[in-house]
């Protein structure tokens, strides 16, 4: 029986505002674009929850050299752009998502603050952006993390006190090269975000890193 082939990175075409994360560009979806009238604007500040992995936006017309300049980044100048160098630089979060290969990965859906009707919000996510060379450096940090070989291979990903769980003797025997980590004080938060990546490996790779023996439920905040 033949069955049909679905790219796993497809962009999906939907109703949903987006924005996406690009090495060097933010871009913003024909569905933002209208929803937000953002054809109307040609600048935009930027905002950054570095604690809660969030990013925000708010348009305006006028002409500050403080704001980023908003661009037509496809020839049916549907969708816009704004450049994202600087920004990347200043948060490894950030940059992190660039790497992923799934497109998908880099699409968020944005909506509206409730607070402030000015301000557009997309959540993001914790990406593993650091990582550790030596014990020392991870004495007092509480968060996720994943343990990785040479090759690249994933092997584990837990959450907590990042020494404690390293320093456990049931871990001694264990092969791998590398921890990379998101430091994270929440436990709640810290839960959740082990279930998002623990969920999405087993997307993936259809089964968990050979380390980890149980798969913790989401817990909802």
């Amino acid at each position: 029986m033949f069955k049909l082939f679905k790219r796993k990175d497809f962009f999906t075409r939907d109703d949903l505002p987006r924005i996406s994360i690009r090495k060097h560009h933010l871009g913003f979806n024909r569905a933002f674009v209208k929803l937000a009238d953002l054809q109307n604007f040609d600048k935009v500040q930027v905002f950054i929850d570095e604690q809660n992995y969030k990013i925000g936006f708010k348009f305006y017309r006028k002409n500050d050299p403080d704001y980023l300049t908003l661009f037509s980044d496809n020839p049916s100048n549907k969708t816009k752009a704004t450049s994202a160098v600087q920004l990347l630089k200043e948060y490894p979060f950030l940059r992190k998502i660039t790497e992923s290969e799934n497109r998908l990965d880099r699409q968020f859906v944005v909506t509206k603050d409730l607070q402030d009707k000015n301000l557009w919000v997309a959540q993001l996510y914790p990406a593993f952006e650091k990582s550790a060379d030596s014990r020392s450096e991870l004495r007092t940090l509480k968060g996720i993390y994943r343990y990785k070989r040479s090759n690249g291979e994933v092997v584990y990903i837990g959450r907590g006190s990042i020494l404690s769980r390293l320093n456990s003797p049931y871990r001694s025997n264990w092969d791998f090269n590398l921890i990379e980590y998101s430091i994270i004080e929440d436990f709640s938060k810290q839960d959740q975000w082990e279930a998002y990546w623990l969920n999405k490996f087993v997307e993936q790779n259809g089964k968990l890193p050979i380390y980890n023996l149980l798969k913790p439920k989401i817990t909802k905040e």
